[in-house]
């Protein structure tokens, strides 16, 4: 990959970085709490300073819900797409690569790999987003795979699944080179539950009930209730701060079905 390569690719991922986290409404802070990439990072990334590795796209495309290939995407995607837009994104230290071959538009996007992992290589260890699948497909050699620190071995002709969203890694422990085809399903993101986060207030603040609010700050701490003709056999539950005595109905008094009073305390002697 020349230097203006690396430079188009740069400025591609800032421009997608800052319509995604603007379409949602996303601070840089946010952003950052999502994805675990920090701060600064994002900054230099969005002005087009950056190079993002492998794992920092993953980590920004499980955040958006999206491919990485829409991180990376240099032009417009048409309707249809013919050729090869494959691109690698991991080299292995004895030379192996990882290619994203392309993939589907999101919502429930799926990432198409082609993995070569050399003798003595690895890579993985971070765990996706809640609803990420994996899928491999061994071509040939053989391949470690540890999910959730448990081990499995994958030969060629083999076919493995598992859940992203637990630590994974995979390893080439064996004498010749391990080719294999992977699948990333990507999950659509979850904004009801940051929102809801957003709006939750500490538990130790005690807020009026709706029956509090309703009667004005003068009749904050009563509760009226309902009395039809008879005393209730069951109030319900009072709210955190508020306490409710029980209907007495007074025949003879107010309208016909009886109004309700309430009893005095009784002192203590």
């Amino acid at each position: 990959m020349t230097t203006s390569d690396i430079t188009q690719l740069a400025g591609a991922i800032a421009r997608t970085v800052k319509v995604l986290r603007a379409g949602r409404g996303w601070s840089l802070d946010q952003l950052s709490a999502r994805s675990g990439v920090s701060k600064g990072v994002l900054v230099a990334l969005e002005q087009g300073g950056s190079n993002p590795n492998l794992a920092t796209l993953a980590k920004l495309s499980d955040a958006f819900g999206v491919p990485v290939t829409q991180l990376v995407e240099v032009g417009e995607e048409p309707a249809v797409r013919v050729g090869d837009v494959s691109r690698v994104m991991w080299h292995g230290p004895a030379g192996g690569t990882g290619t994203l071959v392309g993939a589907t538009s999101p919502p429930w996007a799926t990432e198409l790999w082609h993995w070569e992992v050399l003798p003595g290589e690895s890579f993985g260890g971070d765990a996706h987003a809640p609803g990420t699948r994996e899928l491999i497909w061994i071509e040939s050699g053989s391949l470690t795979l540890s999910v959730d620190g448990e081990p499995h071995q994958a030969d060629a002709g083999e076919s493995a699944q598992f859940p992203g969203h637990l630590p994974h890694h995979y390893s080439n422990s064996g004498n010749s080179a391990a080719r294999f085809i992977m699948l990333v399903v990507v999950p659509p993101v979850n904004d009801l539950h940051s929102r809801t986060a957003c709006v939750l207030r500490p538990a130790s603040r005690r807020l009026p009930s709706r029956a509090a609010a309703s009667h004005g700050p003068r009749q904050r701490n009563r509760v009226h209730l309902p009395c039809r003709g008879r005393a209730p056999e069951r109030s319900p539950p009072p709210g955190p701060a508020l306490r409710a005595a029980p209907c007495v109905p007074v025949p003879g008094r107010g309208t016909s079905r009886g109004s309700a009073v309430r009893p005095r305390p009784r002192r203590r002697r």
